[in-house]
């Protein structure tokens, strides 16, 4: 039988605490390696442990303090890239308090005790679960030295008659690339109709800037958008195609602020 991948992320460079769950892990007959987050490396291709989750058959993270909201960020675009590629969910386990946590990352994490670490993980990774339903496909494909892509379609059955996706400038988010395609891998050219460019639309307090077109969208296609810096969320509408209206929600990711 093969043996387990678990990945470990530690929030902190705590040596002597990662190294004592790399061990536990171990001592249970699982595999384990793992990272310290880095928050000075500004590309998040080569942050983000995207390939590492690829080939896990669970992720610890180790957080012994609230987390910030770049960390929340780095989090859900990490768990958001094994959508892209895994059918089944991915056991997350947060070692450390409790706390508030992006959506995202809330439905698909769990808050473990150190000391039921090893015994959560077997249960965890002897039973392969399939994602929680959503109302619209989204997950983030990384591609080194590019940037990360967000990916977005409508689920099976539906149809969107236009799209568009913004982002939150005020930690630096941006948008320099769009496209539309087959689902599932980036198209090596597309074709967009009436694209358009840095549109400033606000939802709540927050006003995003956002690109889209007024392609039609069935469940086997997918709207790609390149994202630059940070977002606290996304603003994904649909519709646009022959209305002065569409559908749009906001895609939080980071926790909700405590009022």
């Amino acid at each position: 039988m093969n043996r387990k991948q678990i990945f470990l992320s530690a929030m902190d460079k705590d040596e002597a605490g990662a190294a004592g769950i790399l061990k536990g892990i171990q001592s249970a007959g699982m595999d384990a390696e793992g990272h310290f987050w880095d928050t000075t490396d500004k590309d998040l291709t080569r942050v983000l442990p995207h390939r590492e989750i690829e080939k896990a058959d669970a992720w610890v993270i180790l957080a012994s303090r609230k987390l910030t909201s770049d960390e929340q960020i780095g989090l859900t675009l990490t768990l958001m890239s094994a959508r892209a590629w895994r059918k089944s969910r991915l056991p997350v386990l947060i070692v450390g308090p409790e706390q508030a946590l992006p959506p995202l990352l809330a439905d698909a994490a769990e808050f473990c005790p150190p000391e039921k670490l090893t015994t959560r993980l077997a249960v965890r990774t002897s039973i392969a679960k399939k994602w929680n339903e959503q109302e619209l496909r989204i997950c983030v494909r990384f591609q080194s030295g590019v940037g990360i892509w967000i990916e977005a379609g409508p689920s099976q059955g539906e149809t969107w008659k236009g799209v568009l996706l913004g982002v939150d400038p005020a930690l630096g988010g941006a948008i320099d690339f769009q496209a539309v395609g087959p689902r599932g891998s980036l198209p090596e050219r597309t074709v967009l109709e009436h694209p358009m460019k840095d549109a400033r639309l606000s939802a709540g307090e927050t006003e995003y800037v956002a690109w889209g077109c007024s392609n039609t969208l069935t469940s086997e296609d997918s709207f790609f958008v390149r994202l630059k810096g940070l977002t606290s969320s996304l603003l994904l509408g649909e519709g646009l195609a022959e209305e002065d209206s569409m559908e749009c929600r906001v895609i939080r990711l980071t926790a909700q602020a405590e009022a």
